[in-house]
């Protein structure tokens, strides 16, 4: 009896033995065949990718692209759309200039639709800040700092006019120049709105990006005399621009340039001898001048009476 139950205990365990083994060995070759099947996919998938021009980083509408601003990215070619840009389409070159129609996000793709270039209808109203206008003013090589105003630069707008004033009623021409805008980006000098080659030349126009209510004080302060502009500090500029998000809002908008000191000078300021006695506040200068017409006095002596010119 022991030796029989010892003998079926035997066979058991034998078995079970065998059946381990097999059991191993199925599962090591299901494994290997599994290996084996992504080892084959993987090159598959890697010959399917193109590269597709994304952006880097986050822009706004109305930037001006910069190489820095694009990269090629792999993408997988049953993903790409035929709208997207591909490498050996077009280089990053070709974007030099080019205006954001909308708003892009890191590793968006581009395509035509998404900017606008120099030239294109429609290209100064996607330069433009939601909400801002272009003017365009006239310049010459004085007005217009022989030609070294490009566009991008930052401007301060000075309206130089003459007036008359009456003292003493005598009338007088005057002079007075203030600022009446500070710091305007420009839009375009001429109807060029790059410079590619960086050539200074002079124009007899300038376009500038401002507000509605500037947009009035120009059109008016054209009337009333003449206007220049004054080139801003690139340093100072960096710095209104700094923390800035570039999507959420543009930078330096016309509307906080407004909102500095009134500046302006007259002409008594300009002259080394505005403290001279000789000379009136009001306008008008001492006359040395002898008048025309003598003064006459009534002389009376007993009867008679004589005038006595003076």
């Amino acid at each position: 009896m022991i030796l029989r139950n010892f003998l079926l205990i035997s066979v058991a365990l034998a078995v079970s033995a065998t059946t381990a083994m097999f059991t191993r060995q199925w599962l090591a070759s299901e494994r290997a065949t599994m290996a084996a099947e992504v080892e084959i996919e993987v090159p598959s998938v890697v010959q399917n990718v193109g590269m597709v021009l994304v952006a880097s980083r986050d822009a706004a509408t109305g930037s001006f692209l910069k190489p820095e601003d694009m990269e090629w990215l792999p993408w997988p070619e049953d993903g790409v759309v035929a709208a997207y840009i591909q490498e050996g389409e077009l280089t990053l070159d070709a974007f030099k200039g080019a205006v954001l129609r909308a708003d892009i996000r890191a590793g968006q793709p581009f395509t035509e639709t998404l900017v606008v270039y120099p030239g294109d209808r429609g290209f100064l109203a996607a330069v433009l800040e939601p909400g801002s206008r272009a003017v365009s003013i006239p310049v010459n090589a004085t007005t217009g700092i022989s030609g070294f105003i490009f566009p991008g630069d930052r401007v301060d707008v000075l309206l130089t006019m003459k007036f008359q004033v009456e003292n003493n009623d005598q009338k007088q021409t005057r002079y007075l120049s203030e600022t009446i805008l500070n710091r305007i980006r420009v839009l375009a000098i001429d109807q060029a709105s790059q410079n590619v080659e960086g050539k200074v030349e002079l124009a007899k126009t300038a376009t500038l990006e401002v507000s509605p209510k500037q947009a009035e004080t120009i059109a008016i302060a054209l009337q009333m005399g003449a206007l220049s502009l004054s080139l801003n500090s690139l340093g100072q500029v960096g710095l209104e621009q700094a923390d800035e998000d570039p999507v959420s809002s543009k930078l330096s908008s016309p509307v906080m340039a407004a909102s500095l000191d009134p500046s302006y000078t007259i002409d008594l300021d300009v002259l080394a001898a505005r403290k001279d006695p000789r000379l009136r506040l009001g306008g008008g200068r001492t006359s040395t001048k002898k008048s025309a017409t003598p003064a006459k006095v009534l002389v009376l002596r007993a009867d008679q009476t004589e005038n006595v010119a003076f």
